[in-house]
C-alpha cells in the first residue's frame, strides 16, 4: 500500500490536534462578528427555551410537540451556522440558514396546516404558509414572511452556485481556521434579518403569552424584536 495515504492522515491528525480559532480572538473586526452574530441568536435560543417550558406544561394549547420541534431545529440551525462561521465555512452556514428557514416556516404554520410538514415542495410550502391567516389577514405578518422569503430566495443561489460570488474555493482543511470580513459581514446581515423576523413572529403568534416572560429572559429576547413592530407587539 502507497505510504501517501497513512502519511497524509498522520499529518491530517496532527492538524486537527492543534487546531484552534483563538487565533481570531485577537481581530477587532471577527469579535464584533461574534458578538453581534450572537446576540441575535441568543435572543432566538431564549424564546425556545421559554416555548419549551411552555409547552411542556400545555400552557400554550396552540403548540403542540411537533411545532416546537420544528422551531427548535431551526433555532439549532442558527447555531450550527455561527460554529461554521467562525471557523470560516461561510458557505456551510449560509446553507444552514436556508435550512433554518424551511424548519421555521413549518413551525410557524403547523397548527393551522397541520399537514405542512409533509411538504416535500418548498415552493409549494412557501404557497402553503402565506395562505395560513395568520399570515394572510395581516400585511404586517406578511410584511415579514416576505423579508424571510426574500432571504431563502438568495441563500438558494448558494445551493445551487449561482455565480462566483456563491463560491467560497478553499482547497485545503489547513486554510481554515480563516475570517473574511466580506463573508462574515454578508451571513451576519441575513442573520440579523431572519432572526430578528423569527422572533417578531414569535411574539406577535404567542403574544399573551411573550408579555408573560420574565423580565431577566424579555430582555435577552428584546434583542431581536423589530423595533417598527413594538406597538403591535404591546397591543396599543
Amino acid at each position: 500500500m502507497s505510504r501517501e495515504v497513512p502519511e497524509d492522515f498522520s499529518r491530517l491528525k496532527d492538524f486537527f490536534t492543534g487546531y484552534t480559532t483563538a487565533a481570531n480572538m485577537s481581530n477587532a473586526d471577527f469579535v464584533q462578528f461574534l458578538s453581534t452574530y450572537h446576540k441575535k441568536y441568543l435572543a432566538y435560543l431564549t424564546y425556545i427555551a421559554e416555548l419549551s417550558v411552555y409547552q411542556a406544561n400545555a400552557l400554550l394549547d396552540r403548540l403542540s410537540q411537533k411545532q416546537f420541534e420544528f422551531f427548535a431545529e431551526s433555532c439549532s440551525d442558527c447555531g450550527l451556522a455561527l460554529f461554521d462561521a467562525v471557523n470560516g465555512n461561510y458557505k456551510a452556514a449560509r446553507l444552514l440558514l436556508r435550512s433554518s428557514i424551511e424548519n421555521y416556516m413549518k413551525a410557524i404554520a403547523l397548527d393551522a396546516d397541520t399537514t405542512i410538514d409533509q411538504e416535500s415542495s418548498v415552493y409549494n410550502l412557501f404557497d402553503r404558509v402565506k395562505a395560513v391567516s395568520f399570515f394572510s389577514s395581516s400585511r404586517d405578518t406578511m410584511n415579514l414572511f416576505t423579508a424571510i422569503h426574500q432571504e431563502y430566495k438568495e441563500l438558494c443561489r448558494d445551493v445551487h452556485t449561482a455565480s462566483v460570488a456563491n463560491m467560497i474555493q478553499m482547497s485545503a482543511l489547513n486554510t481554515f481556521p480563516t475570517f473574511d470580513l466580506r463573508h462574515a459581514n454578508a451571513l451576519l446581515r441575513i442573520v440579523k434579518t431572519l432572526v430578528s423576523s423569527y422572533v417578531t413572529l414569535l411574539t406577535l403568534k404567542y403574544n399573551a403569552h411573550y408579555h408573560s416572560i420574565k423580565y431577566v429572559n424579555k430582555e435577552v429576547i428584546e434583542n431581536a424584536v423589530i423595533v417598527d413592530y413594538a406597538d403591535l407587539i404591546n397591543n396599543k
